[in-house]
């Protein structure tokens, strides 16, 4: 009996594999893209930082959610040289047509052994794999208005960290004389949705804090987005100090 308790143990381990994975594509169902519309290019970053960072650079700013120049990204950029706990997790862009839903999903789907089911007639505990996922997904739509001069920009962008090593327990089956070890997973989801303005030039950055509240000392993540209008769209572009206008033909 033992045997057979250990033999879907090295089953279940063998589940409990990882693949990362990216893809970046329309929506499904997204209507049929017209020769004549135009691209929008948007640029999402995630950074990973501790919280006193985060205050840091958002200075006396909205860190809920501000419109920035180029300085911005110039600030960020010095706080991950200086090597002080701040990384950038996710740097993906996004094409899309005016008008068009995608998505980026970068990830690693994650699987487990939740529990046993167990058959006293056979005399076997069958293992129950779940999956967590452990990445980054953004979706979004962007409509380029009417002036030429920005986009209107509907997104909405989960994220989840998964804490690694799972922590296992070990489960006793009197019944079966024997013991099984579970899985309890540990994921941190942060998420949110939104419709905002950008223009080129320009950088939209706002703070995703974790649920829970630690400390100070509680790393969170500052997300920017930036969109700007590939070549071969209609327009000419005139870049100003810090940003860039569309000025239609």
């Amino acid at each position: 009996m033992k045997r057979s308790i250990l033999a879907l143990l090295v089953l279940s381990c063998a589940c409990s594999t990882t693949e990362t994975r990216r893809e970046v594509m329309p929506s499904a169902g997204a209507a049929s893209a017209s020769p004549g519309l135009e691209r929008v290019s948007i640029q999402l970053t995630v950074a990973d930082m501790p919280r006193a960072r985060a205050d840091q650079l958002f200075g006396t700013d909205d860190p809920s959610g501000s419109d920035f120049g180029p300085e911005f990204t110039r600030r960020l950029e010095a706080l991950v040289r200086e090597g002080a706990g701040v990384d950038i997790v996710h740097d993906s862009k996004l094409v899309l047509l005016d008008g068009q839903p995608g998505y980026i999903e970068v990830g690693t789907p994650e699987s487990y052994v939740e529990h046993f089911e167990i058959d006293e007639d056979r005399g076997i505990a069958d293992p129950v794999i779940a999956t967590l996922w452990d990445g980054m997904r953004f979706e979004a739509q962007p409509e380029i208005r009417a002036d030429g001069a920005g986009v209107d920009l509907d997104f909405r962008l989960e994220i989840s960290t998964l804490e690694r090593p799972i922590p296992e327990s070990t489960v006793e089956l009197p019944d079966l004389q024997a013991s099984v070890v579970v899985q309890t997973p540990s994921c941190t989801n942060l998420a949110e949705r939104r419709r905002i303005a950008l223009s080129p030039g320009r950088v939209f950055a706002f703070v995703l804090h974790p649920e829970s509240d630690g400390g100070a000392g509680d790393h969170t993540k500052v997300v920017t987005l930036e969109v700007e209008f590939p070549a071969g769209n209609s327009g000419t572009c005139v870049h100003l100090e810090d940003s860039i206008e569309i000025a239609p033909r």
